[in-house]
């Protein structure tokens, strides 16, 4: 009875089953069917560059080799011009299911200029039927022969139905490991204490890899065949100095810094005015089939954008660029209108001298295929505030400049904004020391700054990485989303040098009863070769137990390795609090300062970044048994600093402090200088 009554039970889901998968077999094929593709269902508004047939695009399959077609792209101003193309070939699974279409160009000056670089994105149409983008070139090409990204690829991006997503967004969760292209190799090199240990435990933790922006495939830059086009960066206002700059920190990518000049007058009221030649009716700069597109990243007092070309334009969305940006998917970045000035010929790759416009909406999607940007959309701006003073007070201006964030430029366009300050009259030439001061705020977060850097001891990207790396920490962190909201940097420029050195540390007395001080003698060389002692001052706690104990005595670097070494887990964060508290620990020590800091005894024990000070040692046996991997002790410790008077990189000593109860011998001479011993291990047991 039981098996016959399991065999009906059986039968009747046999015959569910079935019956779903009949009810369900026509409703699949749209269901796969994605929110771009029924966004095309209905053919975009006809315009004079559209063929008004329904039928509007020509995949590469219908391609034949000598078929004959057209394109459209801008050359000066924001004239769209046609010059012609022929089909060569298809050249099938060029990427990982992407073809590409062979094309040879002509007309326009191609035949001189080549393909060119601003020209991504530009439409080629066969029998009036769009086909695709200009997206791919040769470098030092004798002739105008170009790879096309097919339409279909371009269409097949997949994006976020309109409005989707709250206003001022961005597009991820949690960090994106751009650390490792903050300057991480320069900070290594130059042994920047407390930055090091921190940067490289984050990268350790799931999620922080190398940032898309910096992985390898991406770099057009000496990469032979057929490869995508550059896009030209246009930075209005670029000295020497900003551009290489510029162009170190977007090495390996699709962008290439370039001078040009401002975008137009927002607030004309009858013209726009660029150039400052041509005048252009209003709506002239329109986002269309062929005009001109820009991507702007950083507007102000200096404009950078990159420049590229509309491919097509439905409904809301336009589709341009035929190739990656960023490459980085899901991205919230404006895009403008753009205005061209001219083209300039080059043996190896000519390109689009232009400069962005007005903000029209905000890009939605980046992939290798090409960019897709929603019209109408507002995109959040971070204002950027710098003052430039100077010790003579001939130098009093604030720039002001407003940020568009992505996950892959803010920090590389917050540090043109700072640069392009510094630099706007004159470049600080000889030896001078900088004192920069002021706030980066963040989403629920504040991290000040102050301090003091010379040119001797950093160049242009040594400072702008040491000024920029707790930026890019923060913004980029594996936890959870940081947005930038606001940064006001002060700079001070004094041309003089005042760096010193550290020749010679000494310690008074390295034998010492509880409730003495222990005073310690910093011999400084300045820079213009003039000695000079600072003492600093230590009083050893009534409390501690007889023993030897580890004193360092130097420069902010010194005492930060001491730190690391005897505090790891203040280095190693779980969260976000604790990532903003090591940043602020870290820019907390400051370079015209001098520091010494005693270690003591043990006075708990440390379980991840969680401290359990003053723990009985019963107690911390107990806890440091449940979890041992995790279990480091907990020491006390007793600091003292001065001012320096001078910027001190680096430098410093170590000792060994004995503390015994009833001393009965008294070091009053000048001790000899002892170099650091090896770091203390973390399960060192405490002295007493």
């Amino acid at each position: 009875m039981m098996s016959k009554r399991f065999g009906v039970l059986v039968a009747a889901g046999v015959l569910l089953s079935v019956v779903r998968g009949l009810t369900a077999a026509p409703v699949a094929p749209a269901a796969a069917k994605s929110a771009v593709v029924r966004a095309h269902a209905k053919p975009p508004r006809a315009d004079k560059w559209f063929n008004p047939n329904p039928k509007l695009y020509l995949f590469e399959n219908k391609l034949k080799p000598g078929m004959v077609g057209y394109g459209l792209t801008v050359m000066h101003g924001a004239k769209i011009q046609k010059f012609h193309v022929r089909i060569l070939d298809v050249i099938k699974n060029f990427g990982p299911a992407m073809n590409v279409i062979l094309v040879k160009c002509w007309g326009l000056g191609l035949r001189k200029s080549g393909i060119i670089e601003g020209m991504s994105g530009s439409p080629v149409y066969i029998d009036g039927k769009l086909i695709g983008a200009i997206a791919y070139g040769w470098g030092f090409s004798k002739e105008p022969i170009g790879g096309v990204q097919p339409i279909r690829q371009m269409l097949r991006i997949p994006v976020p139905r309109l409005g989707a997503g709250p206003k001022g967004a961005m597009g991820w969760s949690g960090g994106s490991g751009y650390v490792g292209g903050l300057g991480w190799n320069y900070a290594i090199s130059h042994g920047w204490a407390g930055w090091c240990p921190l940067a490289a435990h984050l990268l350790t933790i799931d999620g922080a890899g190398a940032s898309p922006m910096l992985q390898k495939g991406l770099s057009t830059a000496g990469r032979s065949g057929l490869v995508p086009l550059a896009s030209p960066l246009m930075v209005s206002g670029a000295s020497g100095t900003l551009l290489r700059y510029l162009r170190g920190e977007f090495r390996g990518t699709s962008l290439v810094p370039m001078a040009a000049g401002a975008a137009g007058q927002p607030g004309h009221r009858h013209a726009t005015l660029l150039g400052g030649m041509t005048e252009l009716k209003p709506g002239a700069l329109r986002l269309r089939p062929g005009a001109a597109i820009g991507v702007p990243l950083l507007s102000g007092d200096a404009d950078m954008g990159a420049i590229g070309t509309v491919t097509a334009v439905v409904g809301r969305r336009v589709y341009a660029f035929g190739h990656r940006f960023f490459a980085q998917g899901l991205t919230h970045l404006p895009i403008s209108t753009a205005y061209i000035y001219t083209i300039l010929p080059s043996v190896r790759t000519s390109f689009k001298i232009g400069s962005t416009d007005h903000v029209r909406g905000r890009l939605v999607m980046d992939q290798a295929t090409g960019i897709v940007g929603e019209l109408g959309r507002p995109i959040r701006q971070v204002p950027i505030t710098v003052r430039m003073t100077n010790a003579s007070g001939t130098l009093d201006r604030t720039f002001h400049y407003k940020l568009y964030p992505n996950v892959n430029a803010t920090v590389s366009s917050l540090g043109a904004a700072i640069l392009a300050s510094m630099v706007a009259h004159q470049k600080p030439k000889g030896l001078f020391t900088l004192h920069v001061a002021g706030q980066f705020n963040f989403k629920g977060a504040a991290i000040p700054f102050d301090d003091e850097i010379t040119n001797s001891h950093y160049s242009t990207k040594g400072f702008m990485t040491r000024l920029l790396l707790p930026v890019g920490l923060l913004i980029n962190n594996p936890f959870h989303k940081l947005a930038l909201t606001s940064a006001d940097v002060h700079v001070f420029l004094d041309p003089v040098d005042r760096s010193a050195a550290i020749t010679g540390v000494t310690v008074q007395r390295r034998l010492v009863a509880q409730g003495d001080t222990v005073v310690a003698r910093v011999q400084l060389l300045d820079f213009n070769g003039r000695p000079r002692a600072v003492m600093l001052r230590l009083k050893v706690p009534m409390d501690i137990p007889d023993g030897q104990y580890h004193l360092v005595v130097g420069s902010a670097r010194a005492v930060l390795q001491q730190a690391f070494d005897y505090y790891p887990q203040r280095f190693a964060p779980d969260n976000l609090p604790t990532l903003v508290q090591a940043v602020r620990r870290i820019l907390a020590y400051k370079n015209n300062r001098l520091y010494a800091r005693l270690i003591l005894s043990t006075s708990g024990i440390a379980m991840g970044t969680r401290e359990y000070p003053g723990l009985p040692a019963s107690r911390s046996a107990l806890l440091a048994q449940m979890n041992p991997a995790q279990t480091i002790p907990l020491y006390q410790d007793v600091t003292a600093e001065v001012p320096a008077k001078a910027v001190v990189e680096q430098g410093g000593a170590s000792f060994t402090i004995v503390v015994r109860h009833r001393a009965d011998e008294r070091f009053a001479g000048g001790a000899h200088l002892v170099p650091p011993g090896p770091p203390p291990s973390r399960m060192r047991p405490g002295p007493g």
